[in-house]
């Protein structure tokens, strides 16, 4: 998960939990991972204490109950993976995030982040307001739904757990929809302000042809003297003009040969846009953070 650096005091506490698992994450080829969660969690906690707050004790209270919660994700009934859809999956995880408390606080906020990251990654996209969502991680938490007749006939035929996943997912095919892969359209100066932010540039026109440079500085002596900047040729590519539009497989060629691309820890909204998908959710809705924090 990409997502921003957390503050030392969050990254060593994150450290400390991650160090219990030998770095090596046992639900990292689910949905989201265990780790995904726990960093979402501390990226929490610390927008809460960057923001003055500080009202949460970060971390698990119980790294069973996280493990539980996560694993839903994958739940087996009579040797068959019991959920059928990713929605359903979603809805399971956010579930036993809401309903489990396996943080020692934030277990509200951490769970609508984890939502709305899961979803994310699943490419769907709300279409309500934030005080929908919001209000609907409190009507799980409250046990609220219970009382609704759609839950109680839901599980009259499949039980009040499997109801509630049931009950979730509904919720989020009203509320959310899937939408193709987003394609940043970008002219070649936007691809080279992008590309100077990760110590990259555009540079050496030549006809109708320019290179993709990686920017390294160097001294001259022996390591003494002063410094001066080299460029380091990693690609050439076509080069129509600074105010023309950069073709997808063009775009796509240059992310793989300066290692900015998914599979490095750079999607689409890291790249084009220079943050992560869980800061930028956070910014996004942070009002609503900062109120289930007290409902």
């Amino acid at each position: 998960m990409g997502f921003q650096a957390l503050s030392q005091t969050a990254q060593h506490s994150l450290e400390s939990v991650l160090a219990k698992y030998e770095y090596q994450d046992p639900f990292g080829n689910q949905c989201v991972g265990l780790f995904d969660v726990l960093r979402a969690h501390y990226l929490v906690c610390d927008y809460f204490s960057d923001s003055g707050e500080g009202l949460f004790q970060a971390g698990p209270r119980d790294l069973g109950l996280l493990e539980s919660a996560i694993s839903r994700q994958q739940s087996v009934h009579f040797n068959s993976v019991k959920w059928h859809n990713d929605i359903e999956q979603i809805s399971s995880l956010f579930f036993g995030l809401v309903k489990d408390h396996p943080f020692h606080d934030a277990n509200k906020p951490t769970a609508f982040l984890v939502l709305l990251y899961a979803l994310y990654k699943k490419n769907y996209t709300t279409i309500a307001t934030e005080l929908v969502i919001e209000d609907f991680v409190v009507h799980i938490a409250s046990n609220e739904y219970r009382k609704k007749s759609k839950f109680k006939s839901l599980a009259s035929n499949f039980g009040d757990s499997d109801a509630a996943v049931y009950y979730i997912s509904d919720f989020i095919k009203e509320n959310f929809r899937n939408v193709d892969k987003r394609r940043y359209i970008v002219t070649y100066r936007q691809l080279n302000q992008i590309l100077m932010r990760f110590g990259y540039e555009l540079t050496n026109q030549d006809k109708n042809y320019i290179d993709v440079v990686r920017r390294k500085e160097r001294r001259k002596w022996l390591g003494f003297g002063p410094v001066e900047v080299i460029n380091q040729k990693v690609k050439q590519i076509g080069f129509p003009g600074w105010t023309r539009e950069v073709r997808k497989n063009i775009v796509d060629e240059v992310r793989s040969a300066t290692n900015l691309t998914f599979k490095d820890g750079f999607d689409s909204a890291a790249f084009f846009q220079g943050v992560d998908p869980a800061a930028a959710l956070i910014s996004r809705y942070q009002s609503a953070l900062e109120r289930l924090a007290y409902r």
